[in-house]
């Protein structure tokens, strides 16, 4: 789910993924989930799984498909 509400109520998190590094950032960036992940998860302790890309998007950085920063 992109919806805010969802991301904090749920007990887990799982980041799923197909397509490329760069676009899939974007589309986060876009969303802005970014910071909410990372108050979930880095601040709150909440488990996340990523799946395929998702994992992917836990780097720093890619060079898939040009230059992008990971979720770091």
């Amino acid at each position: 789910s992109s919806n805010i509400k969802d991301i904090k109520a749920s007990s887990h998190l799982i980041l799923p993924g197909v397509g490329s590094f760069k676009k899939a950032m974007k589309e986060l960036n876009g969303n802005k989930i970014i910071p909410i992940l990372n108050d979930q998860v880095l601040v709150k302790k909440k488990p996340i799984l990523g799946i395929c890309l998702g994992m992917q998007l836990f780097a720093t950085d890619s060079n898939e498909d040009g230059y992008s920063e990971g979720l770091n």
